[in-house]
């Protein structure tokens, strides 16, 4: 996911990319391409810059809908992912499978042929 940030990376950046790597985990603020107003989670002084990131784990990684940013203080922005997570399997019935019906053997008849056997 090389060059869909804001800046240049830094030293903390590089760390949090070694991090990701090594654990299999998934920068949801890079995964998917934004405007660079879009991608800012903080500005201040005429600096806007990204410092607040989401990491999603392997195997959500294809619940990923999509990712933003929602401005709510003066400063400092919201980021939220939208997950879609449906259960992947089905519910499948096996055959069905004979009881073994023990009350029938109060009858004579059921109980002579059992025993005949």
């Amino acid at each position: 996911m090389v060059g869909k940030g804001i800046a240049e990376r830094n030293v903390e950046g590089m760390m949090l990319l070694e991090f990701c790597d090594e654990k299999e985990l998934c920068v949801v603020n890079m995964w998917f391409r934004k405007a660079e107003k879009r991608k800012v989670t903080f500005s201040a002084g005429g600096n806007e810059i990204e410092i607040d990131f989401m990491l999603v784990g392997r195997k959500n990684r294809k619940y990923l809908r999509d990712e933003k940013t929602i401005a709510g203080e003066l400063q400092h922005r919201l980021v939220v992912a939208d997950l879609d997570k449906k259960k992947d399997k089905k519910c499948v019935r096996k055959g069905m499978v004979e009881r073994r019906k023990a009350w029938k053997l109060k009858e004579e008849e059921t109980r002579a042929r059992f025993e005949g056997r």
